[in-house]
């Protein structure tokens, strides 16, 4: 076996172990999902349903941009399999302070976890973004403006989940805290609609370049 095929097998097998990790935290927030003493109160109180749906888009985009930045940056040295799976451990940590906050809503301490370990966990992706844009020189032009991309939105979408463990920390959780941290996710979404335009035009631009 040549080190590129050696290299490639580890790389699957690392991708492979990281996809285990985050399924089992995943089922562990839909198994932990408390059985209500009447059916009606699914419906009555609704804080459960968004509680997972939340945890669970967040987990998957995560998932996401982690699957890209295997297929397009990861090479299994010491810094980039650490940062792995130190950033597996956070996740499974953010599924479990997501299953915390589902039953204690209006605990503080509760959300400062929340925030902060959601935070480290795309702070950590992006980290490891940035560094795999380090290591590898053998890019294309295109493929590199498509790694920055994906590492440009673990950077913006790590902002939010900063500004509401600041908020949590200074506020307590409720009205005031709500407003902020509304309003730093509904800013980031409109940061990301607007940087998803600006990289599909530079892409447009490569793509002109090089049919040209």
């Amino acid at each position: 076996m040549d080190r590129d095929e050696s290299e490639e097998r580890s790389i699957h097998r690392f991708e492979a172990f990281s996809d285990i990790v985050i399924g089992f935290s995943l089922a562990q927030l839909g198994a932990s999902l408390a059985l209500p003493s009447r059916p009606i109160e699914l419906f009555t109180n609704l804080i459960w349903l968004v509680a997972f749906l939340w945890a669970f888009a967040m987990v998957c985009s995560m998932w996401w941009f982690h699957h890209r930045f295997f297929t397009q940056l990861f090479v299994p040295r010491t810094a980039p399999v650490l940062l792995n799976f130190l950033w597996l451990a956070v996740v499974v940590l953010c599924v479990y302070t997501a299953q915390i906050s589902s039953r204690h809503i209006s605990d503080n301490v509760v959300w400062r976890m929340y925030f902060v370990l959601f935070a480290l966990a795309y702070g950590l992706l992006a980290l490891q973004y940035r560094i795999g844009l380090r290591i590898r020189d053998d890019l294309t032009p295109e493929q590199r403006v498509s790694a920055q991309r994906a590492g440009a939105f673990m950077h913006l979408w790590t902002v939010p989940f900063v500004i509401c463990a600041i908020v949590v920390f200074v506020f307590p959780f409720g009205s005031v805290s709500g407003l902020a941290i509304d309003a730093s996710f509904i800013g980031t979404t409109i940061a990301s609609t607007l940087m998803a335009r600006r990289f599909r035009r530079q892409q447009a631009a490569f793509e002109r370049d090089s049919t040209a």
